[in-house]
């Protein structure tokens, strides 16, 4: 069994490098309109309807052919976005980003840092270029680790940050590393399945449940959090931030699990928001976050 799952380990990551030669040859559109077919039919033979029972019920209003057309554009941009990280093209030319500020303030001030919250959304793949961008700053992202060891080296070399597989152990060394910290940054991408230790909150009006690890973090770390979304808007990746009022008074009389919840909710209050604009964009339709 051991030898079985090594093969299909190398077969996997072999496909990968396959898609990541293609995409290099013929590009991101040629590369898309090729695989595009395949992924469609995958899905659209499995999550299909589960996919369009969740969006009608997120964004009511809309006739079932542009239920439709979006949920087929989501996936087209999520294999488009994909190809264009995994072979390293420039596609979105060029970031215009919003609020800036907010984290050359933090270089500026020389400021412990902050929580970065993010969804899969628009080209968030692009976050990690953004923040390479700038030298002051020492970045990470949690993620979750592939069971393929080849797709895992394939993903920490392709991003060029601290990567931190998802876990009790790693929250706790990076909260210590908060308390001499100047200038860190964590990126966490919160539309991601909760599992057993998820809060419910209000997601596209809905009962939700999502993780509260960044909330938390940055309720007992001691620093902001920075909602940031990526829409694609014109062949241009603009990146948005909007830091979330938190209350940070360890002697306020608001118990922590209060201060958890509204601070969550408020977090995803912001991310729908933006979704809510281009639903096209979100890759998470498949997913099942809604109890």
């Amino acid at each position: 069994m051991v030898g079985k799952n090594k093969f299909s380990d190398r077969l996997a990551y072999g496909a990968l490098l396959f898609v990541v030669w293609l995409t290099r040859i013929l590009g991101v559109r040629m590369t898309n309109r090729l695989l595009f077919p395949v992924l469609y039919f995958l899905v659209a033979k499995k999550r299909f309807n589960f996919m369009m029972d969740n969006i009608m019920q997120s964004l009511p209003g809309k006739s079932e052919d542009e239920y439709k057309v979006i949920l087929k554009n989501s996936l087209r941009h999520t294999l488009t976005v994909m190809l264009i990280n995994i072979a390293e093209k420039k596609f979105y030319s060029e970031f215009v980003v919003k609020n800036e500020h907010l984290i050359d303030d933090i270089v500026k001030n020389d400021e412990k840092g902050a929580i970065i919250v993010t969804a899969h959304y628009g080209n968030w793949e692009a976050l990690s270029a953004f923040f390479r961008s700038k030298p002051e700053l020492t970045v990470g992202a949690f993620y979750n680790q592939p069971a393929n060891r080849y797709i895992d080296r394939f993903l920490i070399r392709m991003r060029k940050i601290r990567l931190y597989p998802a876990g009790q152990g790693i929250k706790k060394a990076l909260l210590k590393e908060y308390k001499v910290a100047r200038r860190l940054m964590t990126i966490v991408v919160i539309d991601q399945r909760a599992k057993k230790h998820g809060l419910k909150v209000n997601l596209f009006n809905r009962p939700a449940s999502i993780s509260p690890v960044a909330v938390k973090m940055a309720l007992q770390a001691q620093v902001p959090i920075i909602v940031v979304t990526t829409p694609v808007i014109d062949g241009k990746t603009h990146i948005h931030l909007e830091k979330i009022e938190i209350n940070q008074d360890q002697n306020d009389s608001l118990d922590k699990a209060r201060k958890v919840q509204n601070a969550l909710q408020m977090v995803m209050d912001r991310l729908a928001a933006e979704i809510t604009c281009h639903p096209e964009q979100w890759m998470m339709w498949s997913h099942n976050f809604w109890k």
